[in-house]
């Protein structure tokens, strides 16, 4: 090799004429042993080699060699036609470049001894660039790092260090690598074909070469069979490859005999991982970068002992990091931690990204260990976390992972950023034309399980359904990184027309050939087609079918992929009568006849009945008989309460708070948790699905950091008020029963499309609450979370409307919500009557916090403004806004709970201070900057309506309103009828009550300002 290099620098600089430092490109496609000498032999030249991807588009070359002001490519036969596009470029923009053939295997290798003349050497300093690397570019163009000579000794000290001790460690277990599946342009490449034996005096093993010929293409195999044929007892692989490994009994035979199995550049399937390890196999994690080393330990202390976490096979996903290292865990607030990593006197940084400190940022994200401190594993990137439109956060690379660890799939990438669910992108191993129907059925039916596997570790927003799957055509292959790795955005940029095709298909219910039709459209099969849709589409949850599916887990979203589904399996039916019916099922069909068994009527009805179809209006929320008929039955045979023990004064709050996860719940538990005077927050959670954590992301996103101390006090349950003891074990239930001073209850469903029927469980917990309030031997105060929709149809002539009950249910009924308030109301009122401490807590409309700005993107307000924005024009709404700035809302239910006067029996909670709609829009027009043209809400919403009958997936994510185009028009129609200009609400009782309410000021221009800059920087709404 000290001869090979010294004829290269010969032949690059013959007698050291020219340049010192000169920056020299190698696009070549040639075997390791050459390549590596001829990138030495440049450094020996005084050059500065850059060794580049033959794979890298004509465009990332250019860029590179502009970043680095490289003029000299080296270059061969099997690269023309890239360097030859590259010169072109660059030749138009005025650079001329020198392109000098690759020397030959022959010539760096001569059959006889060589005779040279000893090649001049000179003196560099730490800082000296000896050469350039580039990242992989998987997300974006390729960065040209510099590697001085500080950071190549540090990179080789490091790994001699006894703090990552990977070179001395693996010398000690007498460890022969093979390093065949690795390019050597590449970081990982280049440490082991260079680094490695450099410090180690170990052999590595590589593919011989093959001058004339091309080199090996790596695969797999041929790395397997080369690895036994050398008799490595070490690897060094890239995931895909292990997946491919995994499939045949054989080889994992083989890599059982191995001392280490390292991995890096990606990702590796959790299963085919644990499927290894569990074998036997002793695999690592690799982590690093080209910009900032590998700051992690690879082996444990004693010389005998196997790689980390030999003891549990499950730790083996896990890295440890380097006391070497200085780091930092930025918070993503969705459980994960950005990896960042600080210089430090020992530890150079080619590259620093954190503005005012020596230090990079990595975008790469980890998960703690839940129990043992220090262990880390790596679960994607910032850039490649997709947050869905209801602001839920994705981290794709597990599910990925798994779905191309399937040998009938070459890569995928998930997508779905500002929508409202994700769909994945999957490229065939083995291509096939896309319009051969049989060959695409086949291989969407071989990939569905792999599909249900990734999703069932997956939560539930981020569940793939068979609609969302789009398949490669074998033109548009997905584009790959150097590595090997698809890059995320340029793959979505290649498939974009397929993607807004998709999600039009989905918004418009067409295009879902997959989905199975049932065996007749009779009731009977129905039923039980229904009942698997229904099951999948929720994830396995739907188990009753006389029981709304909204109260079993359904959502909006779920509600419409099932009426699609419906509606698509009608449409292609053998039956025209189905295929006519199809139609007639409008959007609201679920709310319309929420369980299993009432849908499958409604839809056999529709295919055989010739009576006319609901066509879209929704059908009645609820009478007055059935709101009676409730009040009735929730209200008889109450409880009189016994004598209890109260709480005395200083003695603290102890608080069971439902609905922790909305807005006003998670303002209301910050609230009581920065309030030192709370003893404990009892959180109620329906789901289980890492609760705490989510906790804390709703919290952060919020602007409602809790400290560890805060956090002490919280205790996250899982259960449901509508379920006896609320679903939660005996003993736990009854030291709730024992230690809490107030409920607050806050959960309850905000959809008002649901008919009365769909609340009747809302309504039995509230009475199950007052039942377990009644007999408890000490003191709990019910705070109870209503609406004043009870009040809409109150007549302004008889003025404000009261804090108190109202008598006439037909006031409330506007809608299955705001009846089921009424009720809650009636039942809390009689438990009042009997002596049971509870206030009821009519809600108006909750707007951005004052401290932050945050309001949550899915309500009406910021839906109207951002679609304002698109449309050009703001809707004139004139009058008065009585809205509560979140945190008020928070820091007044603390007010209650501490409160040492008796509570109210019901106040109505507005802001005391009304504040002019003028004001509210100077702010908007502040925040935008700009002045957009005023129109009456009438001739706003006539914009949107023309727009949704043929509206695109684009148009509803720049103009969300057509999704709400029913609720703005009932709004307009009542400004038109005079019913809108602002109900007047009594608030002497909420003032009484709360200081902070007393103190508060009426909203200002500067409110709406700041919850301009809240969406802005969330990007709701463009900058």
């Amino acid at each position: 090799m000290a001869q090979a290099t010294e004829i290269v620098a010969h032949v690059l600089r013959p007698e050291r004429r020219g340049p010192e430092d000169e920056i020299i490109a190698f696009i070549i496609n040639t075997d390791s042993i050459l390549y590596v000498s001829v990138v030495l032999g440049a450094m020996r030249a005084g050059l500065v080699p850059y060794p580049m991807s033959p794979r890298n588009s004509p465009a990332a070359v250019c860029a590179m060699m502009k970043a680095t002001g490289c003029r000299r490519i080296i270059y061969h036969s099997y690269t023309t036609d890239l360097v030859t596009q590259v010169t072109a470029m660059m030749a138009a923009q005025g650079v001329d470049l020198q392109l000098d053939d690759l020397p030959s295997y022959s010539t760096v290798f001569p059959t006889q001894p060589a005779h040279s003349n000893l090649y001049p050497t000179r003196q560099v300093g730490p800082d000296h660039i000896a050469m350039y690397l580039h990242s992989s570019g998987s997300t974006g163009t390729p960065k040209s790092i510099p590697f001085t000579e500080k950071r190549i000794w540090q990179w080789h000290g490091s790994y001699a260090d006894n703090h990552i001790n990977f070179i001395p460690a693996s010398r000690l277990r007498g460890i022969r690598y093979g390093g065949m599946g690795l390019p050597t342009f590449h970081t990982f490449g280049f440490f082991v074909h260079v680094f490695y034996p450099a410090v180690s005096s170990y052999p590595i093993a590589v593919y011989a070469p093959q001058d004339p010929r091309p080199p090996i293409v790596s695969d797999a195999q041929s790395v397997f069979e080369v690895a036994k044929l050398t008799g490595c007892t070490g690897l060094y692989s890239i995931p895909s490859f292990i997946e491919a490994w995994a499939r045949s009994q054989e080889i994992i035979d083989y890599l059982k005999t191995l001392k280490i199995l390292v991995y890096g550049g990606g990702p590796l399937s959790q299963s085919t991982g644990l499927k290894l390890v569990q074998a036997g196999v002793k695999l690592l994690c690799g982590y690093g970068g080209t910009e900032f080393g590998s700051p992690v330990k690879v082996w444990d202390e004693s010389p005998s002992a196997h790689p980390t976490s030999e003891v549990d096979p499950a730790l083996r996903q896990y890295i440890q990091f380097s006391k070497t290292t200085t780091l930092r865990w930025e918070p993503q607030d969705d459980g994960t931690y950005e990896f960042v990593i600080l210089e430090n006197s020992g530890y150079e940084l080619a590259i620093h990204n954190v503005p005012g400190e020596k230090a990079y940022a990595t975008s790469d994200l980890f998960e703690p260990h839940p129990t043992r401190e220090g262990l880390w594993r790596l679960v994607g990137r910032r850039d490649d976390v997709l947050v869905l439109s209801t602001g839920e956060k994705i981290v794709p690379i597990p599910q990925e992972s798994h779905i191309s660890s399937s040998g009938i799939v070459k890569g995928c990438i998930m997508f779905g950023r500002e929508r409202e669910l994700p769909g994945i992108i999957v490229e065939p191993s083995t291509p096939f034309d896309l319009e051969d129907e049989a060959a695409l059925m086949n291989f969407k039916n071989s990939l569905w399980p792999r599909v249900e596997e990734a999703n069932a570790d997956a939560p539930t927003f981020a569940r793939i359904f068979q609609e969302m799957v789009i398949i490669t055509d074998p033109k548009k292959p997905l584009p790959r990184a150097a590595k090997g790795t698809v890059i995320r955005n340029q793959a979505i940029s290649v498939y974009d027309e397929e993607i807004q095709r998709l999600y039009g298909a989905i918004a418009t219910g067409t295009g879902m050939r997959d989905i199975t039709r049932p065996m007749t459209w009779k009731e009977e099969d129905l039923m039980p087609w229904l009942l698997e849709q229904a099951t999948f589409i929720n994830g396995g949850k739907i188990t009753d079918i006389e029981t709304s599916l909204l109260e079993q887990g359904f959502d909006s979203l779920s509600a419409t992929l099932l009426r699609n589904r419906i509606v698509a399996s009608m449409r292609t039916s053998d039956d025209p009568l189905a295929t006519q019916a199809s139609s007639s099922i409008s959007q609201s069909v679920l709310f319309q006849h929420p369980t299993i068994r009432e849908l499958a009527s409604f839809l056999a009805s529709s295919v055989f009945s010739s009576l006319p179809h609901s066509r879209g209006h929704i059908a009645s929320s609820a009478s007055v008989d059935e709101v009676r008929d409730l009040i009735s039955l929730h209200c008889s045979e109450m409880p009189q309460s016994v004598p209890a023990v109260p709480v005395l004064e200083g003695e603290g709050a102890v608080v069971l708070l439902t609905g922790a996860t909305g807005n006003i719940g998670s303002h209301i538990l910050a609230s009581l948790l920065h309030d030192s005077r709370t003893l404990r927050v009892y959180v109620l959670l329906r789901s289980s699905n890492n609760g705490l954590e989510r906790l804390r992301s709703t919290l952060s996103e919020r602007g409602l950091p809790v400290t560890p101390q805060d956090e002490a006090r919280l205790t996250v349950l899982v259960g449901d008020t509508t379920k006896e003891n609320w679903g939660l074990d005996h003993s736990t239930y009854e030291q709730i029963l024992s230690s809490v001073t107030h409920i607050v209850h806050n959960a309850w469903t905000v959809d008002f499309n649901l008919p009365l029927r769909s609340f009747h469980s809302h309504i039995a917990g509230v009475r199950a609450l007052v039942d377990m309030c009644a007999r408890s031997r000490r003191t709990i105060k019910i705070i109870f979370t209503s609406s004043i929709s009870v009040a809409s149809k109150w007549e302004g002539s008889k003025g404000a409307v009261p804090e108190s009950v109202i008598d006439d249910p037909e006031i409330a009924i506007v809608s299955g919500y705001s009846a089921s308030k009424y009720v809650a109301e009636q039942v809390l009122c009689a438990a009042v009557a009997n002596g049971v401490q509870a206030t009821t807590v009519r809600m108006g409309q909750a707007c951005g916090s004052t401290a932050t700005g945050s309001w949550d993107t899915t309500e009406w307000f910021p839906i109207m403004v951002k679609s304002s924005v698109a449309l050009e024009s703001l809707p004139d709404m004139p009058g008065n806004v009585d809205w509560v700035p979140l945190d008020v809302i928070g820091q007044v239910y603390t007010d209650w709970v501490f409160s040492k006067d008796p509570l109210p029996p019901l106040v109505n909670f507005v802001h005391p201070k009304r504040t002019p709609w003028t004001v509210i829009l100077q702010g908007l027009e502040e925040g935008l900057a700009g002045h957009i043209p005023l129109v009456p809400l009438s001739k706003w919403v006539e914009q949107v309506e023309a727009l949704s009958t043929s509206a695109t997936a684009q148009d509803m994510d720049r103009i969300p309103a057509i999704k709400l185009v029913t609720f703005f028009r009932d709004m307009a129609s009542q400004r038109d009828d005079g019913s809108g200009e602002g109900m007047l609400y009594a608030t002497s009782l909420l003032g009484s009550s709360s200081s902070t309410i007393r103190a508060l000021a009426p909203l200002t221009q500067a409110h709406a300002a700041m919850w301009m800059k809240h969406w802005k920087s969330n990007g709701f709404i463009p900058s």
